[in-house]
């Protein structure tokens, strides 16, 4: 890293943190500000996706996210919806890295370019699944939480299991 980033970097985490102390910047704004430097950063960082580092997407997005939960937060609580919702959201930043980043990628095996889609998918699948589950009638809810969700990790497991003895043997 050159002295010019190391110098800009500095002054910009001192206003930052300036700015943040006289209170002229409050805590939602931080997350905005720290998410979009994370993504400047790793635009800068190279001309195409191939050649950029996603190490610096991954934060920003997840603090934009952070940040527009923040903003929604109030009206999600009015709905009941909050804690089930703040996951989906972590999700979506997974899935903007797919679409910003790995999407893009030339060259490189489907697996490796889609590993952006697990974590966010996963997050939707288990927003989905605290929704079900502390929306039902409790007794569903208990059955859901109590047996069908391990049930369907052992299924899981197993699946990947045999998949992956079954690609050793090919």
């Amino acid at each position: 890293m050159d002295r010019k980033w190391i110098g800009g970097l500095l002054i910009f985490l001192g206003l930052f943190f300036l700015l943040s102390n006289l209170g002229v910047l409050r805590g939602e704004w931080v997350l905005l500000i720290l998410g979009a430097g994370f993504i400047g950063v790793y635009l800068a960082s190279g001309k195409t996706a191939d050649g950029r580092n996603v190490g610096f997407l991954i934060p920003g997005c997840i603090l934009i996210m952070l940040w527009s939960f923040v903003l929604l937060e109030p009206t999600l609580k009015q709905w009941e919806v909050a804690g089930n919702f703040f996951f989906s959201f972590i999700g979506t930043a997974f899935i903007l890295v797919y679409l910003i980043h790995n999407r893009q990628l030339s060259g490189v095996s489907d697996g490796r370019r889609n590993w952006p889609l697990y974590p966010g998918l996963s997050l939707f699948g288990f927003t989905l699944f605290l929704f079900v589950v502390t929306r039902m009638d409790t007794g569903i809810g208990r059955l859901l939480l109590n047996n069908l969700f391990p049930i369907g990790l052992l299924v899981a497991g197993a699946i990947l299991l045999i998949k992956s003895y079954s690609k050793k043997e090919n």
